[in-house]
């Protein structure tokens, strides 16, 4: 059964290890990529084997799988970038096995230099693109792990160092918009979310990833009042968002809508989307919170504005209906003795 070649035997046990490997299928896969090295060594079966022992989780198999191959090869024997992975799952290995000081210096180390690279090879072929993300990818979330218990201060000092160096890489601006929001610097997470979408190749950005970083610049684009901004962001990606995200999400983008139809005095508008928001409830038979809550004191001021008193205390009324609810409700529930400015009535 075996062929002659044992070369070709090792080739062929590569091949059926990746095989399993995609089908998550990790020590069917291990086992095919030892078995292969046996008749024969090249770099894409320790390849092959590193992966699926690291995706398997057994990182003391994987460090002496990746001490073989470096006993074997240097760095000009395999093409430069699948030698700058080896070094990734090498990271990647002593993070898990060590996470010390050392492991955060060599994952800023190798960082620098994979994104050094990308600066020194611009025009890389779709190919050898795919091998650059995916060292970056595997450096950058060892990188992270590092620094994740720091302040965010300290992490936002150490992406802004990297996004000024690496002015075309999207990591720093993707990291940046996130820590911008959680600390209430909405200018600079909405700038850092277009420069996140400008620098990341379309073809490599996942979908959610897309919705996510359009529901920060919307979201941004109200919390600074820039409300015909926040409204193109919305007619241009509603359907994206719909068919992206998951329901739970997707209320969350649109109560933010919601909220900027109101600030636009769309009101037809905002009863639709509130019917939408409430239609999304129904049909999954979500119980009263305090989401649903925030939208009815959304709906009450629609109709206050439009100087429909009458309609406005009964959702009021509704809200107050529940214990705990948002202390607002009855404030204006006080307040509101007249209609409001915007009536339609003239009033």
């Amino acid at each position: 059964f075996y062929p002659s070649d044992s070369q070709q035997f090792a080739m062929c046990c590569n091949n059926l290890a990746i095989v399993h490997e995609a089908l998550e299928n990790y020590i069917p896969a291990m086992s095919l990529a030892e078995e292969g090295l046996r008749y024969a060594d090249f770099w894409e079966l320790h390849a092959t084997h590193v992966e699926t022992l690291i995706k398997a989780k057994c990182y003391e198999q994987a460090k002496a799988a990746l001490d073989r191959y470096f006993e074997h090869y240097e760095d000009e024997e395999v093409p430069v970038l699948k030698h700058l992975i080896f070094m990734a799952n090498r990271l990647e290995v002593n993070y898990y096995l060590y996470a010390d000081q050392e492991t955060y210096e060599d994952a800023k180390i190798l960082l620098n230099q994979v994104y050094d690279y990308g600066v020194a090879n611009p025009g890389m072929d779709n190919y050898d693109y795919q091998d650059f993300e995916a060292a970056k990818t595997a450096i950058q979330a060892i990188y992270f792990r590092c620094i994740e218990k720091r302040t965010n201060a300290e992490k936002i000092a150490i992406f802004e160092k990297h996004a000024a160096r690496y002015p075309h890489e999207a990591n720093p601006q993707y990291m940046l918009m996130q820590l911008y929001h959680d600390t209430a610097q909405y200018a600079s997470c909405n700038k850092a979310a277009h420069v996140y979408l400008k620098n990341k190749p379309a073809y490599l950005l996942d979908a959610f990833d897309k919705a996510r970083t359009t529901h920060f610049i919307l979201k941004t684009h109200l919390l600074c009042k820039e409300y015909q901004q926040g409204l193109i962001v919305y007619e241009e990606n509603y359907r994206m968002m719909r068919d992206v995200l998951s329901d739970n999400d997707y209320i969350t983008w649109l109560y933010y809508v919601i909220e900027l139809k109101l600030a636009l005095e769309l009101e037809e508008e905002v009863y639709s989307l509130i019917s939408e928001y409430k239609g999304i409830y129904a049909r999954l038979n979500w119980s009263y919170d305090k989401n649903m809550e925030k939208v009815y004191l959304l709906e009450a001021q629609t109709l206050y504005k439009e100087g429909r008193l009458k309609e406005a205390h009964a959702v009021l009324d509704k809200i107050l209906y529940y214990t705990n609810h948002n202390p607002v409700a009855g404030i204006y529930k006080k307040q509101w003795k007249k209609p409001g400015f915007f009536s339609k009535f003239g009033f």
